[in-house]
C-alpha cells in the first residue's frame, strides 16, 4: 500500500489524467481498479478525493475532443477504427450515432455509463454534426459523474480494497504477467475486429 501511495505522491494527479486519456482514447488499459484504488487512498487522506475524479475527467474529455473532431472531419473514414476500439464486440458507432439523433444530446449522459456506447458517443456525436456547444458540456458533466461515482465507491469500501491491494501487491509478478497478456490480447481482438467491421461497412455501403 505505501508503494502505491509513493507512486501517486511522486507523479500526482498526471496518473489520473492519463488514465482517463487513455480509457476513450480507445487503449486498452482498464482505468476503473485504479481509480477505485485512488478512492481508497483518499479515504487515509494520501490523496485529495475531488482532485482525482477531476484529473479523470479532464484527460477522457480530450480524448472525446480528439475523437468528436474526427468524426466531424473524417466522417466515415473512422467509424471502423471507432468500432474496433469499443469493449463491446456489438457495439458500433453507427448504432450509437442513431440513438443520438433519435434522443438527442441527453443520450450523451446515459451512453457513459454504457459499456461500448461509453467510447462511442465521441465519434458519433461528431459523424452526427453535434455541435460543440452541446456536445462537451454534456460530455463534461457525464464523465465528471462516471469517474466520482467510481472513485467514490472506493473511498466509501476502503477497507475492503485495500486489503485486495495487499493481496495484489503481494503476487505482484503473477498479477504483472497476467496483466500484459491481457492487454496484448485485446490490442490483437481489436485489430480483428476494425477488420470486421470494415468489411462489415463496405457490405452495407454495396447494399445501398
Amino acid at each position: 500500500m505505501l508503494y502505491l501511495q509513493d507512486f501517486f505522491v511522486q507523479w500526482g494527479y498526471l496518473v489520473f489524467f492519463v488514465l482517463g486519456f487513455a480509457e476513450f482514447v480507445g487503449v486498452p488499459i482498464a482505468s476503473v481498479p485504479f481509480m477505485v484504488m485512488a478512492g481508497a487512498l483518499a479515504a487515509s487522506s494520501s490523496l485529495s478525493l475531488p482532485l482525482v475524479p477531476l484529473s479523470v475527467t479532464a484527460g477522457a474529455l480530450l480524448a472525446d475532443a480528439i475523437w468528436y473532431w474526427a468524426g466531424r472531419s473524417r466522417g466515415k473514414w473512422m467509424v471502423d477504427a471507432a468500432c474496433g476500439l469499443s469493449s463491446n464486440p456489438l457495439a458500433c458507432v453507427l448504432k450509437v450515432q442513431k440513438n443520438l439523433l433519435k434522443i438527442g444530446p441527453r443520450y450523451i449522459l446515459a451512453a457513459k455509463f454504457t459499456p461500448g456506447a461509453a467510447n462511442l458517443i465521441a465519434p458519433a456525436a461528431g459523424l452526427a454534426q453535434l455541435p460543440p456547444g452541446r456536445f462537451f458540456p454534456m460530455a463534461g458533466v457525464a464523465l465528471l459523474l462516471w469517474s466520482t461515482l467510481i472513485t467514490g465507491l472506493g473511498w466509501a469500501f476502503s477497507g475492503q480494497v485495500e486489503l485486495v491491494i495487499l493481496l495484489i501487491l503481494h503476487f505482484s509478478q503473477t498479477v504483472g504477467v497476467a496483466i500484459l497478456l491481457l492487454i496484448l490480447t485485446a490490442g490483437l481482438w481489436r485489430i480483428q475486429k476494425v477488420r470486421r467491421h470494415k468489411g462489415t461497412h463496405v457490405r452495407m455501403g454495396h447494399a445501398r
